[in-house]
């Protein structure tokens, strides 16, 4: 999860479930640390996620392809957009949507990753 990133991203192609290419130069993005590097395509994500309640699958909608990106970045801002709310207590991140969690992630060092398992779940929801 990223609080400043404006796009949900990643450099992995295999993640997607559709992948449609953009222009040279159509999508720059910038770093925090003032680095740039380009979109090369734009797409959609299945994460399989645990929650308390049990697995969903939540499809990224328009997630940037972005060669170079090491980490794959979840887009709080982008996230909020879509009427989803943030509660993070005790190392613990829980996303809602319509007071539903629909994801969750845990602190590892200074991070937060998804709570998520490699099998497919039963509920879909787009972010």
């Amino acid at each position: 999860m990223d609080s400043g990133a404006s796009q949900h991203m990643t450099g992995d192609k295999s993640l997607f479930k559709t992948l449609e290419p953009l222009k040279d130069g159509e999508w720059e993005i910038k770093f925090g640390n003032k680095g740039v590097l380009k979109a090369t395509g734009v797409g959609t994500v299945e994460l399989q996620c645990l929650t308390l309640v049990g697995e969903r699958i939540n499809t990224l909608r328009e997630v940037m392809f972005v060669l170079g990106v090491v980490e794959n970045l979840f887009s709080v801002s982008r996230a909020t957009e879509l009427g989803t709310e943030f509660v993070c207590k005790r190392g613990v991140c829980q996303v809602f949507m319509r007071n539903e969690v629909v994801l969750r992630a845990e602190q590892k060092g200074a991070c937060l990753q998804f709570a998520s398992r490699g099998c497919l779940g039963k509920t879909r929801i787009c972010l």
